[in-house]
């Protein structure tokens, strides 16, 4: 899949002609320079003042070894300006590539159905902290809901949870060893992140600890915690739970 996306005009008219047209049209332009070169020198004598050329030669040599070099380097700067244009619009090119596939590997990953069923069994089932609640009583209380007294192990809920850490796992790695994600990406992301981490976060936390294992599923813990931050930096509200609800 690639972006619509159009190269400015002049990018264009440079792509269409191609690179090698165009040196051979500066040179031309070069060419050009030089054939007019008397009309040239006799105007820059007229507006100097200076001697007739004919009269002094090394002012007349003078002054078209200055125009010669002034020829060249004008036609070497158009053809420098030109491979930078090209250079710099392959590269904006290369970084929506980029970020597109980036885009399409976190749709893909957080559109699966056992994604999905997974997100929504945590939300609908396990409480968001209480603001009088500390992140210790909250954990107790989703671990309550995660192990039921009287349901085998490993309970349903484990499983839910430990697809969801997975997922956010895999999207934590991408997000902060290759690139952070890009205002679009969390836009998308960051809501539905937020919904479950809001429940699970102090609950992953306190099993961090527990285990003392610090980097337990430290890079889903990271995104989590981030995307509610970001979310709070473009204050966004909180979202509500509703029932009957897509």
């Amino acid at each position: 899949m690639q972006f619509n996306h159009k190269p400015n005009r002049l990018v264009q008219w440079i792509r269409k002609l191609g690179s090698i047209r165009l040196a051979i049209l500066s040179a031309l332009g070069i060419i050009l320079l030089l054939a007019i070169l008397p009309w040239l020198l006799g105007l820059y004598i007229n507006y100097t003042g200076a001697a007739d050329v004919s009269g002094d030669p090394g002012m007349a040599l003078e002054g078209v070894i200055s125009l010669v070099t002034l020829a060249l380097i004008l036609g070497g700067g158009v053809f420098a300006l030109t491979e930078y244009l090209e250079g710099e619009e392959d590269r904006k090119e290369s970084e929506r590539q980029k970020s597109l596939i980036r885009s399409q590997d976190v749709v893909e990953r957080m559109n699966t159905e056992d994604e999905i069923i997974a997100r929504r069994w945590v939300i609908r089932n396990i409480p968001v902290a209480e603001e009088s609640e500390s992140p210790g009583d909250h954990a107790l209380r989703v671990r309550a809901v995660v192990f039921p007294e009287g349901e085998p192990k490993p309970t349903v809920g484990q499983g839910y949870i430990k697809h969801v850490l997975n997922t956010f796992d895999y999207l934590g790695i991408v997000e902060q060893n290759y690139g952070q994600f890009e205002d679009h990406i969390m836009r998308w992301i960051s809501p539905m992140i937020t919904k479950v981490w809001e429940r699970i976060g102090d609950y992953i936390e306190d099993e961090a600890t527990r285990r003392n294992e610090p980097d337990y599923y430290l890079w889903a813990r990271q995104l989590g915690w981030a995307c509610i931050e970001w979310r709070k930096g473009q204050n966004y509200p909180e979202a509500n739970f509703v029932e009957d609800a897509l």
